[in-house]
């Protein structure tokens, strides 16, 4: 179950990736080893992430070596297996894999005067993405959610409301019988109740498929209060 549901999760990822790329006319390419994208891709995106862990190492940084990044691009070390710090990648961070069964019977969430609803327009995709970014988005900061997105069947923004106001959100994209959650922004105080109300809409919305995605330290560990299971590790690096 394990591997299965971790390559399922990875390639979820990676054509998420890929499908916000496109929407900036800069599709990448896929081979059995690795997703990469020559172009400047849209913040927090990477230019690269592993789809196996069956060729060596070696010869996966040495390809990615080959790539020449220019400085601020991230590789997605999908298996915790590289090590790209003599190339110029010094280790970024890292996260856990994990999935969430579609068996799983989710909490009540429910939070009184606190409204789910899904992005229907581009101008609410500019207030879900405006909420999202919070103090990280500077003046200079383009876009990274696109409205083609919205025209997406398997691609869904949620947004948590509040007499108005947006107060959470998330992204849910289907591939198979797996649904990726990510891009997840919840308040500090009450983070495991919002977060378990968007899993909960994720899981309606997308019935019988299983959650996948990854998270780290505090994100993590409601994440699995809420039923997910960590089914490995990984690793980002920026070129610096």
């Amino acid at each position: 179950m394990t591997d299965n549901y971790l390559q399922k999760a990875l390639q979820n990822n990676a054509l998420w990736c890929d499908t916000v790329c496109q929407t900036h006319g800069i599709p990448g390419e896929f081979s059995p080893q690795l997703w990469r994208n020559q172009h400047r891709t849209p913040r927090y995106y990477p230019n690269a992430i592993t789809l196996t862990d069956t060729t060596a190492a070696s010869l996966l940084e040495e390809e990615i070596h080959r790539m020449e990044l220019p400085l601020g691009c991230g590789v997605k070390d999908s298996f915790h297996a590289l090590d790209l710090t003599p190339y110029g990648f010094p280790f970024s961070f890292e996260a856990e894999w994990i999935v969430r069964e579609p068996s799983y019977s989710n909490l009540d969430t429910r939070i009184e005067g606190v409204d789910w609803e899904q992005v229907q327009t581009p101008e609410e995709l500019k207030l879900w993405e405006e909420a999202w970014s919070g103090a990280e988005k500077s003046p200079d900061d383009k876009r990274i959610f696109l409205t083609p997105l919205l025209e997406h069947p398997d691609v869904v923004f949620f947004v948590a409301k509040e007499s108005g106001t947006i107060v959470a959100g998330g992204i849910a994209n289907r591939t198979g019988e797996v649904v990726g959650v990510s891009n997840i922004f919840v308040p500090t105080g009450d983070s495991k109740i919002y977060r378990g109300g968007f899993l909960t809409e994720a899981s309606r919305t997308f019935s019988g498929c299983a959650l996948v995605g990854y998270e780290a330290d505090k994100s993590l560990r409601d994440s699995l209060e809420l039923g997910f299971v960590s089914v490995g590790a990984l690793r980002v690096w920026i070129r610096q």
